[in-house]
């Protein structure tokens, strides 16, 4: 594709692409919304730029269609924050090691049916108290277990339970964050 001016914004010729004005010549990616967030593709230059990230708007649209369409249970939460890692490039082993394992915990707790719905402030306060007869860290607890309680409730929508103030009391007093000791 040879260089053009920034005023002449070239045709484009497939939906869901963009063109972007970058390097001295027109580029495209590839632009969906997902869970309320726009995401875009990477950006293509050449003759076939537009089809290339025509392609990558199919394939974003493909894994939104996977997804459900509206989110009514822990376990569908859970598995639309795997997909969202998925997409974003992030290695299956370590969405296993994150997600999977702060996920299957939560399950734990409560059945993977539970409609997120009925997870009350109360409820939170109740999972804070078994994880610490289980003698779960605060730490784990404060930085991935109740980031991924809130993200759940963020995808379907819904007021995180973790932001109420009866449970930010709770973990201002009795879930404090811990500095770890260095070790020489």
């Amino acid at each position: 594709m040879k260089t053009l001016k920034k005023g002449k914004r070239p045709k484009k010729k497939y939906p869901g692409i963009s063109a972007v004005f970058s390097g001295g010549e027109w580029k495209w990616r590839a632009l969906i919304k997902i869970s309320g967030k726009q995401r875009t593709g990477p950006l293509h230059s050449g003759k076939q730029a537009q089809h290339d990230a025509h392609a990558d708007y199919e394939g974003m649209k493909e894994t939104l269609v996977a997804l459900p369409s509206r989110i009514l249970t822990l376990e569908q939460a859970l598995e639309c924050i795997k997909q969202e890692q998925r997409e974003a490039g992030i290695s299956e082993l370590n969405i296993k090691k994150g997600t999977g394992c702060h996920g299957d915990w939560l399950k734990r707790q409560w059945k993977p049916d539970t409609h997120l719905t009925r997870i009350t402030p109360d409820e939170i306060l109740w999972m804070i108290d078994e994880a610490r007869k289980q003698e779960r860290s605060a730490n784990t607890m404060r930085q991935k277990t109740l980031p991924l309680i809130s993200r759940c409730f963020e995808l379907a929508e819904l007021t995180s339970p973790v932001k109420s103030q009866k449970v930010q009391r709770v973990l201002r007093t009795r879930l404090r964050l811990v500095r770890p000791e260095m070790q020489f």
